[in-house]
């Protein structure tokens, strides 16, 4: 294979790297990757190297299809809370001080990576929803890291590389990860069950999940989801015995509002649902915050299927 620049860090993974639509292993050509069942071929763009499916490049290009223009507004609303977020005075909190204002706690985070990398020397490890890569630097082991991700930001570096892709159709074969890492970006996913089945698919037999989501009870999520606004106000109302008035009253002003930073609204249950149909729980750490709890869970491929119920 030919030396390795940052620019071409992803494809020191291409052993593993598949069509996102057929999963048939690619073929490198000089600056392109081609499926030839397919007859498709993957260029980088601004050193990025994408591999997105059909469906994928339209959902990118703006598809008015239900499910993708909701995920498209869901990212705009969440670039309006960071940008909400960065402007806002930081106030004092009573949460430990590894714990951020999205919830997510450092301690936490690093005990459910090392639960999950375990035993395994230098394990290959998928981020689906990476970003910039940054999470390859809070492993605490020597780890192979390749992260997947449909707006990549900042610039990666040939120790995270980072491939533009979408959680529901993963670029990679069937069995060939040790451990998949998805990190508060579940409830961003067009089909958090497509993406859980592609998940366990390009997972090895009994290798990690590593799964960080927030949910919500029952009220709250109506009171975020409801597609009318007399439906958000009423739940947001109703929300005040399972979490108090004052959490209550900071859904008021979201339950007015037309914009959403979420494309998906998940209770605990519905989590450990879909969780359950395809992995085995190993662990469940749960962070409370004011309207939400944020799950870190160790789940691990299932190796054996379910016997149906007779």
């Amino acid at each position: 294979m030919d030396p390795v620049s940052p620019a071409e860090a992803h494809w020191s993974y291409l052993s593993v790297l598949a069509c996102p639509s057929c999963h048939t292993p690619l073929l490198r050509e000089n600056l392109q990757l081609r499926c030839q069942p397919c007859e498709r071929t993957y260029t980088r763009t601004e050193s990025v190297l994408s591999l997105f499916t059909p469906e994928g490049e339209r959902a990118m290009a703006g598809s008015h299809d239900a499910p993708w223009s909701r995920w498209r507004a869901a990212i705009e609303g969440l670039e309006t809370w960071r940008k909400r977020q960065r402007r806002a005075p930081r106030l004092s909190s009573s949460s430990p001080a590894d714990v951020h204002e999205d919830g997510t706690s450092d301690l936490a985070l690093e005990r459910l990576l090392a639960a999950c990398t375990e035993g395994i020397d230098r394990p290959l490890i998928v981020d689906v929803g990476a970003k910039d890569g940054r999470m390859a630097a809070r492993f605490s082991r020597p780890v192979r890291y390749l992260g997947v991700e449909p707006f990549v930001q900042g610039v990666h570096s040939e120790d995270s590389p980072v491939v533009r892709a979408l959680g529901e159709s993963l670029p990679l074969q069937n069995g060939t990860v040790h451990g998949v890492l998805c990190h508060a970006v579940f409830d961003y996913f067009v089909d958090g069950a497509r993406a859980l089945d592609e998940m366990a698919r390009v997972l090895a037999p009994g290798a990690s999940l590593a799964l960080v989501v927030s949910v919500l009870t029952p009220h709250v999520a109506h009171a975020r989801a409801s597609h009318t606004r007399a439906g958000r106000l009423w739940h947001a109302l109703s929300a005040t015995r399972e979490v108090g008035v004052r959490a209550a009253a900071t859904l008021l002003p979201q339950a007015l509002s037309l914009t959403t930073a979420h494309t998906q609204f998940y209770t605990r249950n519905e989590v450990m649902a879909l969780l359950a149909a395809r992995f085995e729980l190993c662990s469940v750490h749960e962070q409370p915050t004011r309207t939400s709890s944020v799950l870190y869970i160790h789940a691990r491929k299932r190796t054996k299927k379910r016997l149906p119920v007779i």
